[in-house]
């Protein structure tokens, strides 16, 4: 279940409760730190394909340097690199 359904029911479970063991228990879940399925995600190998799609986005990053300058703010990050589907 999504992050954001799972707070809203519970939200939604909180103001509808009477008793005060059951509101302790909804606030503590509510307040807790996301779990993530870490064992569900897909494992990725370092590939040739990958190597050369890295050295193109490395190559194009070098040439917006050169035409906007080193301080420009169009910089791609570490995040938007691995969004990108290397």
């Amino acid at each position: 279940m999504l992050y954001w359904e799972e707070y809203k029911r519970l939200k939604h479970e909180l103001r509808s409760t009477d008793a005060k063991t059951d509101e302790k228990a909804i606030q503590e879940k509510l307040l807790s730190r996301p779990n993530y399925k870490v064992k569900e995600r897909e494992k990725r190998k370092y590939t040739e394909e990958i190597e050369t799609r890295l050295k193109e986005i490395l190559k194009e990053e070098k040439r917006k340097d050169t035409l906007f300058g080193q301080g420009h703010k169009q910089n791609l990050t570490k995040k938007n690199i691995k969004q990108s589907r290397v």
